[in-house]
């Protein structure tokens, strides 16, 4: 069964050339930037730990303020779960 998917990818790779070189670079354009934000993510998310006392770091943010509508958004706070 392998053997046939096989077969029949490198038949449509002979085909269609262009096509083909062009589905390869955008997978791995994709594949890269999916690496690059992860590797990114994981720095964010450890960026602090080598600070001493970084257990007890907090993260303060705050959200748009909209006066047209009375809504604040997030608003100032802290989330134990960012830290």
């Amino acid at each position: 069964m392998l053997r046939h998917y096989l077969r029949f990818a490198v038949r449509g790779l002979a085909r269609q050339k262009l096509h083909s070189i062009l589905a390869v670079a955008v997978l791995t354009l994709g594949l890269t930037c999916f690496i690059g934000a992860a590797v990114f993510v994981l720095y964010l998310d450890s960026y602090d730990s080598q600070f001493r006392g970084s257990k007890r770091l907090q993260v303060v943010y705050e959200g748009i303020v909209r006066p047209l509508t009375g809504f604040s958004g997030l608003g100032p706070g802290t989330d134990s779960q960012l830290a």
